[in-house]
């Protein structure tokens, strides 16, 4: 808990020098707490930026001009030492530190930022194999002072484990040594002292190579008869619990922390009480396999929403802390998310048009039918998040409620083939999945409509005339908002259907707001194509807030 105060004092400071925060989302967006980012060489971002905020009433002095080449995506280091240093200044000159909320990305904003170069990560490559080598030969070390446990003696053909030996066969040479030895100690059971002697031995073996976890599972497992003794286990058990719950906080609160060797030596320490040597060499590994793959590419506007955080962890993603699932554990850096739209589309014209087509929609309210393409996967009591099932559940779960609440048709096709040509007709609402990066031209789409296709490359671009990408074949065919990933996301990253469709059905928030309380990551590579205050069912509601079960209040804004 120290180690959590104490980052979340190093954010606080931050802002006390300068840097403020956007209010958590709360309260439906305006449109002055919105700042628009245009591309100061491209003379139709300049232009978008005007319609939209004379169409939506954003003050005009908060328009941002950024000095970027038009359209060209930026590297990490054009981001960081030139690009975010100038947004945050732009902010606190012009006084919307505390008062914007929501960024909208115009025409020919970088849509990417790149990975950051290979060789940044050559110092923790080397750090962390010196430390797979040395844990190794730990490891052998305690192996073989319990291979002589009880009377044991060294096999004449034992050989040293190295720090090449595969992981599964220093796991396996682990558990048969344990095992032979458990079985020499109860072989002195009729030599008590002997036998605790040793027995004492075997545990802290077991806490050097596995940790507190395997101490865990040890006591736990543990069957004795005397009273005394059985109450002393029971106090170790839960002693050992309340630690091990307290380093994997620790690992959490390291986690938010940007990679460096002291993060990574703070790190392992922890890992190594809490999961022994051989657990610290399983992270080793999978962190020497996440820095090789070097997934540190992100969508411009999620990096954006971070704008005023703190340094953080670049490979892979951070949680959104604007999402749902943190409104009972709130955490400090909600307050420095913005929420980040983008308005793009193929064409200036195109761009206008939803523009106009989501004032349209707003004002007469959204009509037509629900499209949603499932593939017929099996219900399961217990998902992996992320998981395949879990999006196709969702997707019938969307179907099922809006069957059962909601004032539109819904249409669901629950087999493996997608919707084809010219079966969706009408339609004002659409999800489903998965043909990568190929569209298919099943839609009529009303005027207004907001539709996804969950698949790894759909937002790659916007703009390409020959790319069949999902988002911008939707964007062309006539729908007024969509998301994407700009790379491959992985499927965690989409916003569960029922969850984004069923807020945005309720009236209750906007299209930017609906995607930021259902999106669990940043920093990562989705982004949000629409007028961030459309809200196509703001007058005229097809699902009832306040008539969904318990667990939905999060939509309704509770005072």
């Amino acid at each position: 808990m120290g180690m959590h105060r104490c980052w979340i004092a190093s954010v606080l400071l931050a802002v006390a020098c300068g840097h403020g925060w956007p209010s958590i989302c709360r309260g439906e967006l305006k449109p002055e707490e919105i700042a628009i980012i245009a591309v100061a060489g491209s003379s139709e971002s300049q232009e978008l930026a005007r319609y939209y905020a004379e169409k939506r009433g954003v003050p005009t002095d908060q328009i941002c001009s950024l000095d970027v080449t038009p359209g060209k995506n930026l590297s990490r280091e054009e981001w960081e030492t030139r690009v975010r240093p100038f947004l945050r200044n732009w902010l606190l000159k012009q006084g919307l530190e505390e008062k914007v909320r929501c960024f909208l990305t115009t025409y020919d904003v970088p849509l990417k930022i790149g990975r950051v170069p290979p060789e940044k990560f050559e110092g923790l490559v080397a750090y962390l194999r010196a430390e797979k080598e040395s844990r190794i030969a730990r490891i052998d070390e305690v192996l073989q002072e319990v291979e002589q446990l009880a009377g044991g003696k060294l096999p004449a053909d034992r050989t040293a484990l190295k720090s090449e030996t595969e992981l599964k066969m220093i796991s396996r040479r682990m558990s048969d040594v344990f095992r032979e030895a458990r079985g020499r100690l109860a072989a002195l059971r009729n030599k008590p002292d002997e036998r605790k002697a040793a027995g004492d031995q075997y545990v802290k073996a077991i806490g050097r190579a596995g940790g507190l976890r395997h101490l865990i599972q040890f006591w736990s497992a543990e069957k004795v008869e005397d009273a005394a003794r059985e109450l002393e286990l029971a106090n170790h058990l839960e002693r050992a619990k309340g630690r091990y719950q307290g380093l994997l906080e620790g690992r959490q609160v390291l986690g938010f922390l940007p990679e460096s060797v002291e993060r990574l030596e703070q790190m392992l320490t922890l890992v190594e009480a809490s999961d022994g040597l051989l657990g610290s060499v399983v992270w080793i590994e999978e962190r020497l396999a996440l820095l090789k793959k070097n997934e540190t590419a992100a969508a411009f506007d999620s990096e954006l929403s971070l704008l005023f955080w703190p340094r953080y962890p670049l490979l892979r993603w951070v949680p959104n802390y604007l999402h749902h699932r943190y409104d009972n554990n709130p955490s400090q850096t909600a307050r420095f998310t913005f929420m980040v739209a983008r308005l793009e589309a193929p064409t200036l014209e195109r761009c206008k048009a939803i523009i106009d087509e989501s004032l349209e929609a707003e004002r007469k309210g959204l009509q037509g039918k629900v499209y949603v393409d499932a593939r017929g996967m099996k219900d399961a009591e217990q998902v992996q998040r992320g998981s395949y099932v879990e999006f196709d559940m969702s997707l019938r779960r969307w179907a099922n409620l809006w069957t059962e609440r909601a004032k539109l048709p819904v249409v669901i096709n629950n087999k493996p083939g997608l919707f084809q040509e010219g079966e969706c007709p009408d339609a004002a609402l659409y999800c489903g999945w998965y043909s990568l990066a190929k569209y298919v031209d099943a839609f009529t789409f009303v005027p207004g409509a907001v539709a996804y296709h969950l698949a790894s490359s759909e937002a790659t671009t916007l703009r390409n005339p020959d790319s069949q990408v999902w988002c911008k074949r939707l964007l062309e065919d006539g729908v007024a908002a969509t998301l994407g990933p700009t790379f491959e996301p992985y499927l965690i990253a989409f916003p569960l259907p029922h969850e984004f469709f069923t807020a945005l059905g309720t009236g209750e928030l906007t299209l930017v707001e609906c995607y930021y309380r259902t999106k669990p990551l940043a920093s990562w590579a989705m982004t949000l194509v629409g007028d961030p205050l459309y809200n196509p069912f703001r007058n005229h509601p097809v699902v009832d807030a306040r008539s969904l079960p318990r667990k939905w209040q999060w939509i309704t804004r509770m005072p």
